[in-house]
């Protein structure tokens, strides 16, 4: 800032604290999210993790990509693609999910609009991280940074089949043994 400037404030202050007038400062309204603390992981299917990643395709257009994990063994569960996820869309998905695997506990996720806006079904919870705390949902977040690093920066064209197949199937995690999540 500019040195008259400056004092040009500094004396706008003065004269309002002569005067007995307040100098508002406006306050930022911060959202509130109801917390909890996450589950202790003892077997699969006690919590699912998912969330999104943003990907921008050759020909210029964005796309999303909504990725589910089992946060206990790790392994992707949904790799899905579109150009946007609305909230029934993406119960939709998680409906799938759950015929084809055991419904889950809880879900673990971001406070995206698409997962506030969720209703899941009898004895799922919904619990979100806190805003800003990416690391507390460490599970998805690490697997977006290899998924980018080991198959999207490289330009490899494949389907969301493939992808989940090679993260599940032939993928080793150093967290699991060195072991794949589908061994």
């Amino acid at each position: 800032m500019p040195k008259e400037r400056n004092t040009e404030i500094k004396a706008v202050h003065r004269i309002w604290r002569e005067e007995g007038l307040a100098i508002r400062c406006r306050k930022c309204r911060k959202i509130v999210v109801p917390t909890t603390e996450g589950p202790i992981l003892v077997r699969p299917t006690q919590a699912w993790c998912p969330d999104f990643c943003h990907e921008r395709l050759q020909n210029g257009r964005h796309a999303r990509i909504l990725g589910v994990l089992d946060c206990f063994a790790r392994e992707c569960l949904l790799l899905k693609a579109a150009s946007m996820f609305p909230t029934f869309v993406v119960e939709k998905e998680l409906e799938c999910l759950y015929l084809m695997h055991r419904k889950q506990e809880a879900i673990v996720s971001d406070n995206g609009p698409e997962f506030q806006a969720m209703t899941l079904p009898e004895g799922v919870s919904n619990r979100f991280i806190e805003p800003g705390s990416p690391w507390q949902n460490g599970h998805i977040e690490s697997f977006f940074g290899k998924l980018r690093d080991e198959l999207l920066n490289m330009e490899i064209c494949c389907t969301g089949r493939d992808l989940k197949d090679h993260y599940s199937k032939r993928r080793q995690h150093s967290t699991l043994g060195n072991l794949t999540p589908a061994k």
